[in-house]
């Protein structure tokens, strides 16, 4: 500063710089501040891009390991399979537990020749009142000759199932394969009076009463075709008082006519489901044998039903049952006359 404190122009002195100071020092002051913070700002966001990186690498590293750590380690593979792959796997076939075992392989063919044809071999068709389809007697109102129908549900065979004829059976689904072709009309001396039905109606009904009621039945006539003793269905009778009523109310109209036939009534048998534990087949005429040979193609596997051959009065069919008894398991009677 020059002697006497003069002052010199152009050079800014300590109250100068003062003065400047107080003057600016509002707004230099706002912006240096400004200033500091968006320094400070731009430090602090790059560091937190630097964090961010360092972070991604150590993940990333972390799971390209995952597939080659270790001997133990493996790669994991995804397939995608298409929609036309899938479509073109086969559907799955649904299982019937409720089908019939017997049921489980192709029939093969056998010859057929006179099974449906004629008047069924040795039989020939009743004569006289009282014939005619069996289907318009099992609606009526009931009566017949086969007794009073007392002892409904009492009782049972002496093994705990059935008995027919005094050929017994075991088990508790029971099915009756029964002949009304037009000699069931005759007696054993071939006399047109109705014996041999008659003797069928009762041992029929004498059977389906002593069964238990846990039990289970159903009744298949034959002559030149099959009639079930429910036209509606094929559905099992459970042996209650109600149903063995209902059933020995149409055996008690039932009628004898036509042929002996019985190969469409073994189909409907085998058709059954639950299959049956045991199936008695009475007749008391002759029929074609190959009924023998399509009944063993049929009754096959695990599950074989055994059938239990019954001739009445007639032993012309004896061969034929006899076979069919043997290949099936199940026994053979002859009932010389009639009651």
């Amino acid at each position: 500063m020059p002697a006497g404190g003069a002052i010199v122009p152009g050079v800014a002195g300590p109250a100068d710089v003062f003065a400047m100071d107080a003057q600016s020092s509002v707004g230099e002051r706002l912006v240096r501040w400004i200033i500091s913070v968006s320094s400070m700002g731009v430090v602090l966001s790059v560091l937190i891009h630097l964090v961010i990186t360092l972070a991604a690498a150590l993940v990333t590293v972390g799971v390209a390991g995952l597939g080659s750590r270790g001997s133990g380690g493996g790669e994991f593979n995804l397939t995608i399979t298409s929609d036309a792959q899938l479509t073109g796997l086969p559907d799955a076939a649904p299982l019937d537990a409720l089908a019939p075992s017997v049921m489980d392989k192709e029939v093969p063919e056998i010859p057929m020749a006179g099974v449906n044809e004629g008047s069924g071999g040795m039989d020939s068709p009743g004569a006289g009142a009282g014939l005619g389809p069996i289907e318009s007697g099992l609606g009526g109102a009931g009566g017949g000759d086969i007794g009073d129908g007392k002892g409904l549900g009492a009782g049972g065979s002496g093994s705990g199932g059935a008995s027919f004829f005094g050929v017994e059976a075991k088990g508790s689904r029971f099915l009756y394969i029964c002949d009304i072709s037009g000699s069931m009309d005759w007696d054993e001396h071939g006399v047109a009076n109705g014996k041999r039905l008659r003797t069928l109606k009762k041992e029929l009904t004498t059977s389906l009463q002593a069964l238990m009621e846990h039990m289970q039945f159903y009744v298949i006539f034959f002559s030149s075709n099959a009639v079930p003793i429910n036209s509606e269905n094929n559905k099992w009778i459970l042996a209650r008082d109600t149903g063995k009523r209902w059933a020995v109310d149409r055996i008690g109209n039932l009628h004898a006519f036509g042929g002996t036939e019985p190969w469409s009534a073994f189909e409907l048998a085998f058709q059954m489901k639950p299959a049956p534990d045991a199936i008695y087949f009475m007749t008391d005429g002759e029929f074609d044998p190959s009924v023998a040979l399509r009944i063993q193609a049929v009754n096959v596997g695990s599950r074989k039903v055994p059938i239990h051959c019954i001739t009445l009065v007639e032993k012309t069919g004896e061969e034929t049952m006899r076979k069919i008894a043997s290949d099936s398991g199940g026994t053979y009677a002859h009932i010389p006359g009639t009651k």
